[in-house]
């Protein structure tokens, strides 16, 4: 089975974007070595051929000056298209790394929220739902502990005949405990 580690789409605005650096960079090239060697040949064969041995020598200095000009813009094209994208993939990166550091850290208070086309909104999703599911484990827990705090509080104070009813509810809370901590799953 194949595992694709980029996104289709991803790849396609990548390759896209890319071509439409290499097109403006080929017109760029063309309207240049066109402005910089036109000429306009009229007259007889004697202008002619003056026309052609200026073209001689000034057709490899404009080929290499449009050359240089478009090599600079496909450049400066790619690094501004390379700054997009590794912005578009190392924020949401950082993010996540934030928010394993904040979820480690025992903080499920929050939500991580990127931007809308950043590529790692799916990422983003997953790492809501798994902290939507640690709140409601932790709370249950809480809720457990909660009740068996109150019945040990109650079973102090209690009767002989009322103890038998506490340790009942006391069982039963444990229970639910135990259970709740038997569906968080660890390496033990």
């Amino acid at each position: 089975m194949r595992s694709n580690y980029i996104g289709k789409a991803f790849q396609a605005k990548t390759a896209l974007n890319t071509a439409v650096v290499i097109m403006a960079s080929a017109a760029f090239l063309s309207a240049a070595i066109y402005i910089f060697l036109k000429e306009n040949i009229s007259g007889g064969f004697p202008e002619a051929l003056q026309t052609i041995r200026i073209l001689r020598f000034s057709l490899p200095y404009a080929i290499g000056l449009s050359e240089a000009a478009a090599m600079s813009l496909f450049a400066m094209g790619i690094i501004v298209l390379e700054l997009l994208m590794s912005h578009r993939l190392a924020g949401p990166l950082w993010k996540m790394e934030k928010t394993a550091l904040r979820v480690a850290g025992g903080d499920l208070s929050f939500e991580v929220n990127l931007r809308e086309k950043d590529e790692a909104g799916e990422l983003a999703v997953q790492v809501n739902s798994m902290i939507l599911g640690l709140r409601e484990k932790v709370s249950g827990i809480r809720e457990a502990y909660a009740v068996l705090d109150d019945c040990a509080r109650r079973l102090k104070d209690a009767s002989g005949a009322e103890q038998g009813a506490i340790l009942s509810e006391t069982h039963a809370a444990a229970g639910e405990l135990s259970r709740r901590l038997e569906l968080i799953r660890t390496s033990n």
